[in-house]
């Protein structure tokens, strides 16, 4: 006896499959994106949520959520939305500016200084 809500089988034409299995194996591909391949091309296989989930080491709730995605906006549902909010705004401002002048003075205790210094003492 199956318990919980049924899943709405997932079927796949040709080149859907193609274009998941190049998403899931291409390594310039976002990693969300390839996990969420691999994701539909096991769901396809007739795998529960649950063993989806084991296999890609994710919750059964996120595969759930991207199953259902897919079903409704087929590839075009396995990218990212945009998010809420105001858009970024760099400024030419970089997080970078403060570490690199830190980065750059050489201080008088460096690991080699103090390793000279501890075997001269033994």
């Amino acid at each position: 006896m199956v318990l919980g809500r049924p899943i709405p089988p997932l079927t796949l034409n040709l080149n859907e499959r193609e274009t998941l299995t190049s998403w899931a194996h291409r390594l310039s591909c976002p990693q969300s994106l390839a996990a969420r391949a691999r994701m539909i091309l096991a769901c396809t296989e007739g795998k529960t949520n649950t063993e989806v989930a084991k296999e890609i080491r994710t919750t059964k709730q996120t595969v759930g959520k991207w199953r259902s995605r897919f079903l409704a906006l087929r590839t075009d549902g396995l990218f990212d939305e945009p998010r809420p909010g105001a858009p970024r705004r760099s400024g030419g401002r970089t997080s970078c500016r403060p570490t690199q002048s830190i980065c750059k003075t050489k201080h008088p205790n460096s690991a080699a200084e103090f390793l000279d210094k501890t075997v001269m003492k033994l």
